[in-house]
């Protein structure tokens, strides 16, 4: 009975196997940057938006609260009997308007903050 000892001349099959691990290991680590910088960009994407709205927000509670200044006065203009029943109906509808549109910002706004929220992680 012999002993039969097999050495490969090279090395390269276990070569392949580690440079191919090194490569899926490169791999993941790209795709989760990505993922980051996507998750990053959004939520950078709906804080802006958020500021925006704010901003929105603010100049239409001025616009609304000048709409109503409008309105009173043209009610007391009109109780004197020196306007007429369409420019009260006139600036009330205007005050209804922006109202309206208040509102709107204000959901649109509510619903943003959340999303960024969301994004962010901070909401279950």
């Amino acid at each position: 009975m012999g002993l039969i000892l097999v050495l490969p001349l090279r090395l390269s099959e276990g070569r392949g196997g580690y440079k191919q691990a090194k490569l899926k290991i490169q791999e993941t680590s790209i795709e989760l940057s990505l993922q980051q910088l996507a998750i990053e960009n959004k939520i950078k994407t709906c804080y802006n938006e958020l500021l925006g709205l704010q901003q929105q927000v603010k100049i239409y509670e001025a616009a609304y609260k000048n709409y109503q200044t409008l309105f009173r006065g043209e009610d007391t203009r009109f109780r004197a009997g020196e306007s007429s029943l369409f420019l009260l109906n006139s600036r009330e509808n205007k005050q209804l308007e922006a109202m309206q549109k208040l509102v709107e910002l204000k959901t649109k706004y509510a619903k943003t903050r959340q999303a960024v929220l969301w994004a962010a992680g901070q909401l279950r």
